[in-house]
């Protein structure tokens, strides 16, 4: 049995934001999930999970809301104002 998590950014970094899982009787039933596209355009990374398996992947068919830029730079701009640069990287994701 094998897991995808589905998460709109990288799983390590221990945020909330995990929209869906999914379970698959192969890895490679899974992987193909992982490339058909047919998961939710937002999701940014798949997280495979099998046993003594593990895999973060990107998902190559990833589209960013655009609509969203402006506001992430300005909250972006704050933490940095706050915490310096450590902080603004890590508020735009770097």
């Amino acid at each position: 049995m094998f897991e995808v998590n589905c998460w709109g950014t990288h799983p390590e970094k221990n945020n909330d934001d995990c929209y869906e899982a999914k379970e698959f009787a192969t890895q490679k039933e899974a992987m193909d999930f992982t490339e058909s596209g047919d998961a939710d355009h937002s999701v940014q990374y798949f997280e495979i999970i099998g046993e003594k398996f593990y895999l973060v992947k990107k998902n190559p068919h990833f589209v960013e809301d655009d609509s969203d830029r402006e506001w992430r730079r300005e909250i972006a701009n704050q933490a940095g104002m706050a915490g310096g640069c450590e902080a603004y990287n890590d508020a735009m994701g770097y």
